[in-house]
């Protein structure tokens, strides 16, 4: 039979020394009297340099005051802790522990010892920690692109111009519309993205050839610019100017059109209504300026020649006076003369009172006053006027009848002046229930009529304007050396169709 062992007690430094954790022990007053080795590993002090010194070695100076406020008093009060702490290794490294406290107390209850345990916890406070950044910053990133995206959706809301994304190619359509596009235009921002040729559709048809003409020739720069008329949804057109860059890809192939779309409507009405303003001043100066030239070539056509026939032929029937033809025949072939001076000169005073108003057109109408001037212009200038009429109403609105009159005037004066031909082809016609057609055409020498129009000369401005003001329009069709045609349309209610075209 064996006898049994004899156990020896283990001393308590011996058993404190196997545990991993630190653990020591300090008087009332914070002195150490216990120190492990799991407290020299962690705090890095061994027990020969570490007992009898005040527990606050361990702390940086700046946590002391809390060291005893928070954990010194907070222990003795109830008995024992749990809590972290922020602690310094001998090195003066930061550690983080996770410690707990309990009092000793005597047999009076006084604070005996406080024991402490504690285990290094830096590692995972440091991991906790980043993972406490890495989210609030994952959330002041989330907060700053909600408050972002809130400013972006805001300031698209309010824009004056649509912001939008499309394609580069084929039907150039929509990837990216904002949503103020239905404030502006009327049309929600989806209808872009899901109906096939979308704004195609609704750019004006008038438009629709030169947009994309111009789209093509523009995106070779890398940019584009153009206006052109938009529908809205409320059934009008609009003036849209869009603008866009273009996105090429690595390769420098055509990828995406980035731009923005504006209602620019009020702002060309404003640049048309400013030129309406500059061309009428123009045309006002030009038209008083003309006047006075008119004045002056008048007076000048009745000094010059009127009054000096006149002044000869009382020169003549006052020598007739005094000195009597000795014979009737004399006397005849002397009134003859004189009768024939005085007629020319009624024809000339006619001429000019037509210039200055046509008589004709009250008492006759448009279609005859027209054809006697016709007439006047081919005895005066020497050439064939073939004029043409039919269907044309002897009474209409004195309005249309002056303007067509002084278009038809305009046009002969330029034929005269300018053509160099033998002949002019002139049709007035209201075969049309809905309008009045008047047409002037020669063979001559023609000319560009844009150059016309930049040059903005009087006879095209009056030409114009007088047709304007009865809504009319004017069409001008000419080539240098290929001749000229004017076509001037005034609307007209009715019409009561009064026959064929008469030669």
């Amino acid at each position: 039979m064996v006898p049994e062992a004899k156990l020896s007690p283990i001393p308590d430094e011996v058993l404190l020394d196997q545990v991993h954790d630190a653990i020591n022990a300090t008087d009332a007053a914070g002195i150490i009297h216990t120190w492990n080795s799991g407290s020299e590993r962690i705090y890095g002090y061994t027990a020969e340099e570490i007992l009898g010194q005040n527990v606050e070695l361990l702390v940086f100076p700046e946590d002391r005051e809390w060291l005893r406020e928070n954990v010194i008093l907070a222990v003795v009060d109830r008995g024992q802790l749990q809590t972290t702490t922020r602690n310094r290794r001998k090195d003066g490294t930061e550690i983080y522990v996770a410690l707990r406290l309990s009092v000793v107390r005597d047999s009076k209850g006084n604070v005996a010892h406080i024991i402490g345990c504690s285990n290094d916890i830096t590692d995972r406070k440091k991991a906790e920690d980043s993972l406490r950044k890495e989210v609030a910053e994952r959330e002041r990133v989330q907060h700053a692109l909600a408050a972002s995206d809130a400013r972006f959706r805001y300031l698209l809301a309010q824009s004056p111009a649509v912001i939008y994304s499309s394609r580069a190619y084929d039907d150039y359509g929509a990837t990216f519309v904002s949503e103020n596009v239905q404030r502006l235009f009327g049309y929600p921002a989806n209808d872009y993205l899901s109906v096939p040729g979308f704004w195609i559709d609704h750019i004006h048809p008038e438009d629709r050839e030169a947009v994309f003409s111009q789209l093509g020739l523009q995106l070779e720069a890398g940019k584009t610019l153009i206006e052109y008329r938009y529908l809205h949804a409320d059934g009008t057109y609009r003036w849209v100017r869009d603008s866009s860059v273009l996105i090429r890809d690595s390769d420098g192939q055509h990828l995406e059109l980035v731009g923005h779309m504006m209602d620019v409507t009020k702002e060309r009405e404003a640049r048309e209504a400013q030129l309406e303003h500059e061309r009428l001043q123009f045309f006002s100066e030009a038209l008083l300026s003309a006047q006075e030239e008119e004045r002056k070539r008048i007076s000048r056509e009745l000094h010059d020649d009127l009054n000096q026939r006149l002044a000869s032929l009382i020169m003549e029937m006052g020598l007739l006076g005094r000195k009597p033809p000795r014979t009737p025949e004399a006397a005849i072939q002397i009134c003859d003369g004189l009768k024939a001076q005085v007629a020319d000169i009624s024809d000339q005073v006619r001429r000019i009172a037509l210039q200055l108003h046509s008589a004709g057109l009250e008492q006759f109408g448009l279609a005859t006053a027209l054809g006697h001037e016709c007439l006047a212009v081919a005895d005066r200038a020497h050439i064939q006027v073939h004029y043409k009429t039919g269907g044309v109403p002897e009474k209409l609105p004195d309005n249309i009848s002056l303007s067509l009159y002084r278009v038809a005037q305009e046009c002969l004066r330029n034929i005269v002046k300018h053509a160099d031909v033998t002949e002019a082809h002139v049709t007035l016609c209201g075969d049309d229930p809905r309008r009045i057609r008047l047409c002037v055409e020669d063979k001559g020498r023609g000319f560009l009529p844009k150059q016309a129009r930049d040059r903005l000369t009087l006879g095209l401005i009056s030409m114009t304007e007088r047709l304007r003001q009865v809504n009319g329009t004017l069409t001008i069709e000419s080539e240098p050396g290929k001749g000229t045609r004017v076509e001037a349309n005034v609307p007209f209610e009715h019409i009561p169709v009064l026959g064929q075209l008469d030669e």
